[in-house]
């Protein structure tokens, strides 16, 4: 069934709504017609189907008839502190770290973090969120993750070190053990900071240990940026049985 967000008020059954532009071109790139259902989710945790009343080329009317609850799940809430990196490999990982369940993710400037003026940061916060939008639209997920502003990699190590309650893990290369220091059973939230092209400095993992992070590592090959967070996720998920489940 077609999925879209609508960001707007949903909450009332059986009342008509007006949909975007942008949803319109999808629909009509579906050759959705008047009758069709489709499904819509403002990121209130809920989705809610609709029937496609009036349609025409330039408007869109549906009725709201069925709200569904989430049956999507997380037994701990992941956080990933990314440093920013191409562009194209930063929409990657934001894209697939909302697919695999991360509830925000932290863009982060370290020191072989490549500058970005405060303008286009800005401006890449406003795609970021777009892409986590589609990203929900894919995956089912009706609570939009937070795209947080961005932080010095030294101001994010010091502000989550006087946080007990949150897991704090640093990939780094220096360290072959895939992260066996990393078991608490009560768990409920995790950190997971990744580097960029380059990787983080022995100084910035220093301070990182200094701050109560643990190190993980996934082996002996060199990884991209992209591919370590991506492939760091699915580690946490693996190792605290977190994976998604319906029910």
């Amino acid at each position: 069934m077609p999925r879209f967000f609508f960001n707007g008020v949903l909450s009332d059954l059986h009342s008509a709504v007006t949909l975007p532009i942008n949803t319109i071109r999808h629909l009509h790139a579906l050759r959705m017609r008047n009758g069709d259902t489709l499904e819509l989710f403002n990121g209130n945790g809920y989705a809610y189907l609709a029937k496609l009343i009036n349609l025409d080329k330039k408007s869109a009317i549906a009725e709201v008839f069925s709200r569904k609850d989430s049956k999507i799940s997380n037994k701990i809430q992941i956080k990933l502190a990314m440093c920013m990196i191409a562009n194209d490999k930063m929409d990657l990982v934001i894209q697939k770290a909302i697919e695999l369940g991360v509830q925000e993710i932290i863009p982060v400037i370290s020191e072989r973090t490549q500058r970005v003026s405060n303008d286009k940061i800005d401006k890449k916060i406003l795609h970021w969120q777009n892409i986590v939008i589609s990203s929900c639209e894919q995956c089912g997920n009706n609570i939009l993750p937070d795209i947080a502003p961005v932080h010095k990699f030294d101001d994010l190590v010091t502000k989550y070190s006087a946080t007990s309650s949150i897991k704090k893990i640093i990939m780094s290369p220096q360290l072959y053990d895939l992260g066996n220091n990393i078991s608490d059973a009560d768990l409920n939230e995790v950190l997971l900071v990744v580097g960029p092209e380059g990787g983080f400095t022995d100084d910035e993992v220093s301070l990182a240990i200094i701050k109560g992070f643990s190190l993980m590592n996934l082996g002996n090959l060199i990884m991209r940026a992209e591919t370590a967070a991506i492939a760091g996720i699915v580690v946490i998920h693996t190792k605290f049985k977190n994976w998604l489940v319906n029910g």
